[in-house]
């Protein structure tokens, strides 16, 4: 599929904005304005730590270790969840 679209300019400004991206803040502006680190890794930590807590009570050759133990683990551990 091809589109022909007539592209407009933005007016020219003198503002300009820097970024400083760091480990205890995401990003802090020049502006001063600081937003939040996201703590995917922590919230995917505690969900990790309950499934293989749940995993190592399970029987170690039963059926259900082999099915409904190790793929929710398995899932937190590759990032699909």
């Amino acid at each position: 599929m091809l589109v022909e679209t007539k592209v407009q300019e933005l007016p020219k400004s003198n503002s300009s904005c820097g970024i400083d991206v760091g480990f205890k803040d995401f990003a802090i502006l020049s502006d001063g304005t600081a937003y939040e680190n996201p703590k995917f890794f922590r919230t995917l930590e505690v969900k990790l730590a309950r499934e293989q807590r749940i995993l190592s009570r399970r029987i170690d050759f039963g059926y259900m270790r082999e099915y409904s133990g190790k793929l929710p683990v398995w899932g937190i551990d590759t990032g699909s969840l």
